[in-house]
């Protein structure tokens, strides 16, 4: 039975809207996957949506190879109410050697799955796989975006017009960025070096969206662009504007982040082809107190002022002119930060740090924000996503048609960690 969480935030009113915001109903909660013959750990959870009804979530099954472990990529489906629709996994890839860090995305009738894979049996490459909207694996297995010599690692993924954009690492020395577009049907693009002012982009922690025409990149940058143009050796949080010009991916401008705080790991993007995109994650403030943070863009990649009011911070370059918190700052949260936008509010997801709680309580907070990121929920207030006796961590969103669907990883009694999902649906 569903149970209603008729959350405080209910009655703010949404920007140019002359109702209160829809109520947020929190589905069961789904193992999607019980596997006994199989006693590997699933984690990593991705998700995306076919704009009709059905998600495809992802996970790899094993930890990873550093760990003595080698890991496959598996997904299965759910439906709007939050029913898996797959009596068994979708095996993505299971070839010998190790497939981690899978990533989904949606576009032009098709998900895509991508990764990064050891069958070299000396470094990583990125190998991806097509998959229909009816679960079936195109590519079984998966085809080479990305290989040769170093490693080829960390995909991140977004639609493009009738395709798929992928940007990962390559490593030269240090970890450069690499691209290249695959269309939904047919042969992948070349690889193509990401550069701005003849400078190649490094770095890592990527995570990318579609906006307007063209995608937002971010990445923790290993050589900081200043504000003459050149480089320093302090690692930064940077965002870049990109675009498609005769097949391939431009960088058309590369910004800094406008505070320091602004999530230095773990975060990720919600938007998914809307005028404006939000980026949230974490970060350590002052004395090791963690804060999730965000910016909001809007479709030409300019940050936008922030409009709520902010807890002041004796920390050294606390800036919330164009940054904003998630949660209060007395709110501790561990990355990384999931967030998804769906009828008109974007939604952020975070586990509530351990330190200062009893360890058999594990949360997943919200926090909702309007489309032009005034924050909806009030503080004491910050909804329960998810509450459980036992261990949780890796939460991911992604939004549907009138709803959102959660995903993360929960170990059960005998500590064993599986992936469930929930709706979260508005009305």
């Amino acid at each position: 039975m569903i149970a209603r969480a008729l959350w405080a935030a209910c009655l703010v009113l949404l920007p140019g809207a002359a109702m209160a915001a829809p109520v947020l109903v929190t589905g069961e909660a789904v193992a999607v996957m019980s596997m006994p013959g199989d006693a590997r750990p699933q984690l990593n959870p991705a998700i995306a949506h076919d704009g009709k009804g059905t998600y495809l979530v992802v996970w790899q099954q094993g930890r990873f190879y550093h760990q003595s472990q080698s890991a496959d990529i598996l997904a299965a489906r759910i439906d709007a109410s939050g029913r898996v629709l797959d009596r068994e996994p979708i095996v993505v890839c299971n070839v010998e050697a190790s497939q981690e860090q899978p990533q989904v995305g949606f576009s032009a009738g098709t998900f895509l799955v991508a990764w990064h894979d050891l069958r070299n049996g000396s470094d990583w490459d990125v190998y991806a796989a097509r998959v229909s909207a009816d679960g079936k694996v195109l590519e079984r297995n998966g085809f080479l975006v990305a290989g040769g010599a170093g490693n080829q690692a960390n995909p991140a993924l977004a639609p493009a017009a009738d395709g798929f954009l992928v940007v990962w690492q390559h490593y030269d020395r240090y970890y450069r960025l690499q691209a290249s577009l695959i269309p939904a049907a047919g042969p992948v693009a070349s690889v193509q070096p990401l550069q701005f002012r003849g400078e190649p982009l490094g770095g890592g922690d990527l995570a990318l969206v579609r906006v307007g025409d063209g995608w937002l990149l971010s990445w923790n940058d290993e050589k900081a662009w200043s504000l003459s143009g050149g480089t320093t050796t302090m690692i930064t949080r940077h965002f870049a504007k990109l675009a498609a010009r005769n097949g391939k991916v431009a960088v058309l401008d590369v910004q800094r982040a406008p505070a320091i705080h602004v999530g230095r790991s773990g975060g990720r993007f919600a938007g998914g082809g809307r005028p404006s995109a939000l980026y949230a994650g974490w970060a350590i403030v002052g004395r090791g107190n963690r804060a999730a943070t965000a910016v909001l863009f809007d479709s030409e990649a300019s940050v936008i002022r922030n409009p709520n009011p902010e807890q002041d911070k004796r920390a050294s370059g606390w800036n919330t002119e164009r940054m904003m918190t998630l949660f209060s700052l007395g709110v501790p949260v561990d990355g990384p930060v999931a967030a998804a936008f769906a009828q008109g509010m974007y939604l952020a997801a975070a586990r509530e740090a351990y330190s200062g709680k009893p360890a058999d309580r594990n949360r997943l907070l919200g926090s909702r924000l309007t489309s032009a990121g005034v924050r909806i929920d009030k503080a004491p207030a910050w909804p329960v996503l998810h509450e459980s006796p036992h261990r949780i961590a890796n939460p991911a969103l992604a939004g549907g048609n009138r709803h959102f669907l959660l995903a993360f990883e929960q170990e059960d009694a005998a500590g064993r960690r599986q992936i469930w999902t929930k709706i979260l649906k508005a009305e």
